[in-house]
């Protein structure tokens, strides 16, 4: 740990001040302030030996390196002494064209995996044994790389610009299913300790001021559905989930809040921490923490339960301590960079309003960039995703209902649809109350997509594989 702690004078007169888009890299975070792990700075020590071994380039231009932000431009890398901007190595491009081929020859074995791991989730819940998601899931690296990547950078004598030599093994990596047919996936961030799930709160008497469809407005404010999912992929790469509920300014009438939250609760279960916020400057939480307080909710009896929710940026904030990267997940004007402003302390990240029409939010964010906030950790903001369609996420859903996973393995039956069947254990754990049936509900919905999802994959799948 000696040697790397050499590797952390880092001074912010060398943040690409010279180089195109440097004044967006100003909030970016030192070296000092990233975490990389002993095994990954052991990956590294034996990646440079080998690099300069190979090559017979100076040891002494291989630097280690973590990716902060990615745009159009190349990716920018923040090294021990400076922020630069780096290209690809030709082998990235040797790499991916073999990643195909291989790909292309295990398709059908890792496309079978994938579709028979949803069947077993959606009429018997796994154990949430991990399982192989997809061909192209761990050959993501060779498609580029994430923001929070740790990378081997070769910087050449004057030379402005570095060059990405290899990606660090990941310690996770959080991404969603781009919906082809052959399941590739994209890979949102990686090495995340942290995902905030933003999700903004709607007042049911605005949305019917605003003139929403009859259909949204008969609808409930919260969108509990895309909470759920992703809780899921969050937890499918084993890091923490923190919902985020935004735009608390907006809910004139507390008693609809309070009414929200009870129901994402039957839902989400109380494990999960939910934090309501707002970035309006009148906001006051305080006037919003006692009529909760005395109002926790369990689907069970018991003589100490968790509060509704937490309040405020400053309980967000002991969620994003120093030295953990935290990624801010959620759809477009859920208020990503308006909460990252606030956390932030200054106006850092371009916002917009939504649509009076139908509340929808605008792509302002267009890049994928880490930001340092003041006394914590590093955040990743990243464009919002209209759509998270579920694939290979099987573990993630295990843990997320982890209760309902658990009563399925005593089912008298192993193909328990929970629905209707004698000696469903997880149809006694809803008549004693101890899984609501909004929770069963969303369990089966999600199941269900993933079976239907699996079931789309390529072509060539060997038809006997079928049920």
């Amino acid at each position: 740990m000696d040697a790397r702690a050499e590797d952390t004078a880092l001074t912010d007169a060398t943040l690409l001040d010279a180089q195109p888009a440097g004044a967006a890299l100003l909030a970016a975070p030192r070296f000092d302030q990233l975490a990389v792990s002993d095994e990954q700075y052991r990956e590294y020590e034996q990646l440079t030996k080998r690099l300069s071994k190979k090559t017979g380039v100076d040891a002494q231009q291989y630097h280690l390196g973590c990716v902060v932000r990615l745009d159009r431009g190349f990716p920018a890398v923040c090294c021990a002494d400076a922020t630069l901007r780096a290209q690809y190595a030709p082998v990235f491009s040797r790499d991916a064209a073999q990643v195909a081929r291989d790909s292309d020859k295990s398709s059908r074995s890792a496309a079978r995996a994938s579709r028979d791991a949803a069947l077993r989730t959606s009429r018997q819940p796994s154990s949430g044994k991990k399982v192989p998601a997809c061909a192209s899931r761990a050959e993501d690296a060779y498609e580029g790389v994430a923001v929070g990547d740790w990378v081997v950078v070769r910087r050449p004598h004057a030379h402005d610009m570095g060059v990405i030599e290899a990606v660090i093994k990941r310690k996770n990596q959080l991404a969603r299913w781009r919906g082809s047919r052959r399941g590739t996936q994209q890979v949102l961030a990686a090495n995340v300790d942290v995902v905030f799930i933003a999700q903004p709160l709607l007042d049911a008497a605005a949305s019917v001021a605003t003139n929403l469809p009859a259909a949204q407005n008969s609808a409930p404010a919260l969108d509990i559905n895309r909470i759920i999912r992703s809780l899921v992929i969050a937890r499918d790469c084993s890091a923490r989930p923190v919902i985020v509920l935004t735009k608390a300014d907006r809910i004139t009438q507390h008693d609809q809040l309070i009414e929200q939250i009870l129901l994402l609760r039957r839902v989400v279960g109380t494990d999960i921490p939910v934090v309501v916020t707002s970035s309006s400057p009148t906001w006051q939480p305080s006037t919003q923490v006692s009529p909760l307080a005395s109002a926790p909710f369990s689907a069970k009896p018991q003589t100490e339960v968790p509060d509704l929710a937490q309040w405020g940026l400053e309980a967000l904030r002991s969620y994003a301590v120093e030295k953990t990267c935290t990624l801010v997940l959620g759809e477009s004007g859920a208020g990503k960079s308006s909460l990252l402003n606030a956390l932030l302390g200054h106006e850092a990240l371009q916002t917009a309003e939504v649509r009076a029409s139908d509340d929808a939010g605008r792509h302002t964010t267009v890049a994928r960039r880490m930001v340092k906030i003041p006394h914590g950790g590093v955040i990743i903001d990243a464009p919002g995703l209209r759509n998270l369609a579920l694939m290979g996420h099987e573990q993630g859903l295990s843990l997320v209902f982890s209760d309902i996973v658990d009563a399925a393995q005593d089912c008298k039956f192993r193909d328990c649809t929970h629905a209707h069947e004698p000696g469903c254990q997880v149809m006694q754990a809803i008549c004693s109350e101890h899984i609501a049936p909004e929770r069963l509900a969303a369990y089966a919905a999600l199941a269900q997509e993933m079976e239907s999802a699996a079931r789309s994959l390529a072509p060539d799948i060997d038809p006997a594989m079928l049920p």
